[in-house]
């Protein structure tokens, strides 16, 4: 198990690296009121340059509504294949940015074909 300290671009190169590889993670959030997990699989659609990872939800699921109250998750990755896993602790935010949720589905819909 590596537990490398990177700073700054080499951990964000590495992140993308990995979860570009992995693409489908566990999303953890945290029930409003409760300590107790929700945990969905998500497909990350983006890793940006500053190592944000994105992910598309549906304003109406579950996810959208923990999230609503309380913003802290916890992202797991897992590729068993090449012993390759990552656990990310942090703090999501909601962006309802028309252009980029209209970005992610188009590259989907091309992906598709």
């Amino acid at each position: 198990m590596s537990t490398e300290n990177l700073s700054d671009q080499e951990a964000i190169e590495k992140l993308k690296t990995l979860v570009d590889k992995i693409d489908i993670g566990i999303l953890c959030t945290y029930m409003p009121g409760s300590n107790k997990l929700h945990a969905i699989p998500m497909s990350r659609q983006e890793v940006d340059d500053a190592g944000n990872i994105w992910f598309l939800c549906s304003s109406e699921s579950e996810t959208y509504k923990n999230l609503e109250s309380n913003k802290h998750v916890t992202l797991i990755f897992s590729d068993i294949k090449n012993y390759n896993f990552l656990s990310i602790d942090g703090h999501a935010e909601v962006s309802r940015d028309q252009e980029r949720i209209e970005k992610i589905l188009e590259q989907n819909e091309r992906s598709l074909v």
